[in-house]
C-alpha cells in the first residue's frame, strides 16, 4: 500500500454521546489511541427518548493521520472480525466507493478493536478517486497492507 493511495483517501468517524455515558473518558481514550484530539470533532445535540441529551461527533480525517488511524485499527481488529470483515467486504461498500465499518465503542478500552452493531464509532472511508476499477481488492489490498506496515 502505498503513501499515494492513502493520500487519496479519507475517513469519516463519527459516534454517540448519551446522557449515562462518560464523555471525557470517551475523548481521553481517542485522544491517546488515535492522536486525535476532541477540537477536531464537530457537536450536534440531539433529544433523546426520554428528553436526555444525546451528542452526536463527526470528525473528517485526511492527509498523515488517515495511515495512522486505519493502521490502529487493523492492527486492533480482532482476529475473529478481520476474518467476517474480509468476508463481508462487499457488503459494507456502498455505490460511491465507500467502506463501511462500526466498532465497538467499550472496545476502545481493551486490547482488541471489535466489530458491533450498536453502541459504536462509525468509520466510513471514502476514496478520493471514486473510478477505482476493483474497489473489493483496493480495499482488501489496504487492510493487508497496513496490517503490515
Amino acid at each position: 500500500m502505498t503513501k499515494e493511495t492513502l493520500k487519496g483517501l479519507s475517513i469519516e468517524i463519527s459516534f454517540l454521546v448519551h446522557a449515562t455515558e462518560d464523555e471525557k473518558k470517551l475523548f481521553e481514550a481517542i485522544k491517546s489511541i488515535f492522536n486525535l484530539d476532541p477540537e477536531n470533532f464537530a457537536q450536534n445535540v440531539f433529544e433523546g427518548h426520554y428528553g436526555n441529551p444525546i451528542y452526536k461527533y463527526t470528525a473528517i480525517i485526511k492527509g498523515n493521520l488517515t495511515q495512522h488511524v486505519l493502521r490502529i485499527i487493523f492492527e486492533r481488529l480482532d482476529m475473529a472480525d478481520k476474518n467476517v470483515l474480509t468476508k463481508s467486504i462487499e457488503e459494507r461498500i456502498d455505490e460511491h466507493k465507500n467502506l463501511y465499518l462500526r466498532i465497538e465503542k467499550s472496545s476502545l478500552f481493551k486490547k482488541f478493536f471489535r466489530l458491533g452493531t450498536s453502541n459504536v464509532i462509525y468509520l466510513k472511508l471514502i476514496p478520493k478517486n471514486k473510478k477505482i476499477g476493483n474497489i473489493k481488492n483496493f480495499y482488501e489490498n489496504l487492510i493487508i497492507g497496513l496490517e503490515n506496515c
